[in-house]
């Protein structure tokens, strides 16, 4: 079957000699054999190779994304700390704001939302963790933007309180010809509490309001002659008595430092002066305790 030869011939160029091959049927199907066995082998090697690098460059590549992902994560994380810094920087604040307008503090588990600790510790899951303190970031911020309209409506107020609690000298350059407490009254000579303070001056000395209110009384009284009576609410009122006119009349507003009368004699008086009260629900107290005016003299 495999005895048939076969002769190919080779001409060179350029030469005129001929060289010839001489070859089997059975050699050609040999080599013809190894040939094919070859490229398959070939063939299985590259498959084999490409089918192994294929998964190696998926895994780099994912390998990749992933520690791209992780210095994502990592650099979150880092700027919510950050903020968490920031967060308890402002609770700092709140705490101060608090004490000063005399509002109860924050318990930490109400300013921590009910998770304790100030940051989540690191764990397996670095989003999870993520995750974790950008909740917890939230709720604390949300409990400081609750707090702040508390800390503002106490300051305001507190500055309503200020301005309408009684803090200067109802005249200037006065001289104090009687003080609050026991002395003996000058028409009878006996001793009994003086509630007020007296305030030497000549007659129609201006007379100022202490502190913003409204004029509850304008009137003659037996005792005080032409007093007036200014409620400042917040359960303060003054009494400025025995004037000489009015310059305010019941009902209106009025401001600190606005004139509301003069200095006279009228009622119970052996001489021009203005009796001046504070009284603190209902109750007479030294005015002395609520002149803080820097530029209130006294003529001794």
């Amino acid at each position: 079957m495999f005895k048939q030869k076969f002769k190919i011939l080779y001409l060179p160029a350029g030469r005129s000699s001929k060289r010839e091959f001489r070859f089997s049927q059975a050699k050609l199907a040999f080599f013809t054999i190894i040939f094919c066995l070859s490229i398959i082998v070939l063939v299985s090697g590259l498959t084999a190779l490409a089918l192994e690098l294929i998964p190696n460059y998926s895994l780099r590549a994912l390998t990749r994304e992933n520690r791209l992902l992780l210095q994502q994560i990592d650099s979150s994380e880092q700027s919510l700390r950050i903020i968490q810094e920031e967060v308890n920087f402002l609770a700092d604040r709140d705490e101060e704001l608090r004490l000063m307008t005399d509002l109860p503090l924050i318990d930490e588990a109400t300013r921590q939302a009910g998770i304790g600790g100030s940051l989540p510790s690191p764990g397996i899951d670095p989003a999870q963790d993520l995750q974790l303190l950008l909740g917890q970031l939230e709720r604390q911020i949300e409990v400081q933007k609750n707090s702040y309209p508390e800390i503002l409506r106490k300051l305001e107020e507190n500055l309503d309180i200020a301005a309408h609690t009684p803090a200067i000298g109802p005249v200037k350059k006065i001289k104090i010809t009687s003080k609050f407490g026991w002395r003996k009254d000058p028409f009878t000579g006996v001793r009994k509490p003086h509630k007020g303070l007296d305030f030497g001056a000549p007659r129609g000395t201006e007379v100022f309001a202490t502190a913003d209110g409204v004029v509850a009384t304008c009137k003659r009284m037996p005792t005080f002659g032409k007093v007036i009576v200014i409620d400042h609410g917040y359960g303060y009122e003054t009494a400025y008595g025995h004037l000489q006119s009015f310059k305010v009349k019941q009902g209106q507003k009025v401001t600190r430092g606005q004139l509301i009368g003069t200095v006279g004699n009228t009622g119970r008086s052996t001489a021009p002066h203005l009796h001046y009260e504070v009284r603190v629900n209902k109750k007479q107290v030294d005015p002395m305790d609520f002149i803080f005016d820097e530029k209130f003299t006294t003529i001794k």
